[in-house]
């Protein structure tokens, strides 16, 4: 069985291609996607939170309606396949995700070596300020962006699974437009950063740990994640089945 899932999730990969969707409108939905991502990078999420579900959400859309889709040709269950279908984002996301960091830090790690061999100061310890820091978010922030993930896991592969095009494309710039207003909308009600704190990548959630509602936020948010995923499964398997 767990072999069966590999290959499966090696046929998912392989069928990631250019959708078949006008060239135009294609372009012009990545766009979106981009200009969506610099919108949330400007309100202070970290350029990782954004890249992780993004880039498995664009190989699982692309692999859904690419125009090879290899991991149609066995003979396998509806059950089976669909559930690898809802697994695959995850995966992606964890792939992804060490891709990312590994790939950073090999070129963050060049980058100062280079600089240090310039300056002649091999071997010393770098100036102070130059070292790369990691604020540590709270419990609040890591909840917030955990149940962020779910609703794009799930309902984002629900939509992926949407067969005729302009359907699909018009629920997806939906759900990207209602998701960047209620970010906006919420950003309005967080704090503002004190005076003297710089603006980071992780400035959002922050402010949304000091925010005195912010349970309040959470305990809706998890709610709308209980509500969506069970529905998005639904949904999603009737799509896949017709």
């Amino acid at each position: 069985m767990f072999k069966q899932f590999l290959s499966f999730q090696r046929m998912l990969f392989n069928s990631v291609s250019t959708p078949v969707e006008n060239a135009k409108l294609t372009v012009a939905t990545y766009l979106l996607l981009a200009v969506s991502s610099f919108f949330l990078v400007s309100k202070g999420f970290g350029i990782t939170l954004i890249v992780i579900p993004a880039v498995s959400f664009v190989l699982l859309y692309n692999a859904l309606n690419s125009d090879k889709k290899i991991y149609q040709l066995p003979p396998v269950s509806s059950k089976f396949a669909l559930i690898n279908i809802y697994l695959f984002q995850p995966i992606a996301m964890v792939a992804t995700y060490l891709v990312f960091t590994l790939g950073t830090m090999i070129i963050v790690g060049h980058f100062v070596l280079v600089l240090r061999i310039i300056r002649g100061n091999l071997g010393q310890e770098a100036p102070e300020g130059t070292a790369i820091t990691e604020t540590a978010t709270s419990f609040e922030g890591i909840v917030f962006v955990a149940l962020l993930y779910l609703l794009i896991w799930f309902a984002g592969t629900t939509i992926a699974l949407i067969k005729e095009n302009r359907i699909r494309r018009a629920v997806l710039l939906s759900s990207i437009a209602v998701f960047g207003a209620g970010i906006e909308v919420l950003d309005r009600t967080l704090p503002r950063l004190p005076r003297g704190v710089e603006f980071d990548t992780t400035s959002f959630l922050h402010r949304f740990s000091e925010a005195s509602h912010a349970p309040e936020i959470l305990i809706g948010l998890g709610l709308l994640t209980l509500l969506v995923i069970p529905i998005s499964i639904k949904v999603g398997r009737k799509l896949y089945n017709t």
